[in-house]
């Protein structure tokens, strides 16, 4: 039974506030209790809602109202705590979210009689570590990017998988994506797409100045290490493009799978391949 749920708004979109203090409301027919999981830049519905306490006292659900990019900072949000997400898709098409806004009252009440599934999709946990120490660690869904900032020269980096070396590159950067993320940034960047449900690693290079920097899937329990060789200019670390960190000359990042996952709830089959001819411009190709 679920008898809390925690919303994760997306404060930038204002449809996705109306939806909340409209959802907040009708939910209280069923007895359910609402809060907030974040807030951001101090805004709030019109609905007062108390801020859940995700510690102390996590909801049953949690309901995320915006797009994949709403998504994924539900999904680090509530890391480790084995919390359901439910996806309201208040933008474009995303690959992440299952609910059209359209239809959200209907799904959610096929969600209370418990006519659902829950989709288990893999993280990438990261620390930096600077002359020996961790400075700070990570978990995200779709990846964690070394980059060079918007004026930088060309970025000298060092790539292990496990023990092995696997070279020396020089470039714009490297993707380190999960499979999840495989649609996203590294697929922009020449990486292949996986299916959800393969659990890997994916190693895809930014403009590399070479013609042997080929992207590299390997198993999900291996670490990969990106030493940044040189650091004339600004080098950052970025997670999920939304949270950043900057580095330094021979820091190290250190990547593998993160011990929990997300969990997604499902209403329907996962139309994977669909939603990618869509996503991608080819949906009228015949069939």
């Amino acid at each position: 039974m679920i008898h809390k749920i925690g919303l994760f708004t997306n404060y930038r979109l204002k449809e996705s506030l109306t939806m909340a203090q409209k959802l907040a409301g009708w939910l209280l027919n069923f007895d359910v209790k609402v809060s907030l999981v974040k807030e951001t830049e101090g805004a709030k519905p019109a609905v007062p809602l108390p801020l859940a306490d995700l510690a102390g006292d996590p909801p049953d659900m949690v309901i995320a109202l915006g797009g994949d990019g709403t998504l994924l900072s539900a999904a680090r949000a509530v890391y480790g705590l084995n919390l359901p997400i439910l996806s309201v898709n208040m933008g474009n098409l995303g690959f992440l979210t299952e609910v059209d806004r359209s239809r959200i009252y209907e799904d959610i009440e096929t969600v209370f009689a418990g006519n659902y599934q829950l989709d288990h999709r893999m993280m990438l946990r990261g620390r930096i570590e600077r002359e020996g120490e961790i400075i700070r660690e990570f978990v995200g869904l779709n990846d964690m990017v070394i980059h060079k900032g918007a004026l930088s020269r060309l970025l000298s980096f060092n790539v292990w998988v496990q023990e092995d070396f696997m070279g020396n590159y020089k470039g714009d950067g490297i993707i380190l994506a999960s499979p999840t993320g495989s649609t996203g940034y590294s697929l922009s960047a020449g990486g292949p797409v996986v299916y959800p449900g393969v659990e890997v690693i994916l190693q895809t290079l930014i403009c590399p100045h070479t013609l042997t920097g080929r992207p590299t899937v390997i198993p999900a329990d291996f670490q990969c290490t990106v030493e940044v060789e040189n650091a004339t200019s600004q080098v950052l670390l970025t997670v999920d493009g939304q949270i950043s960190c900057s580095l330094r000359k021979k820091d190290k990042i250190f990547v593998t799978k993160a011990p929990c996952k997300a969990s997604f709830v499902r209403l329907r089959p996962l139309d994977f391949f669909p939603i990618l001819r869509k996503k991608l411009g080819d949906d009228n190709q015949e069939r």
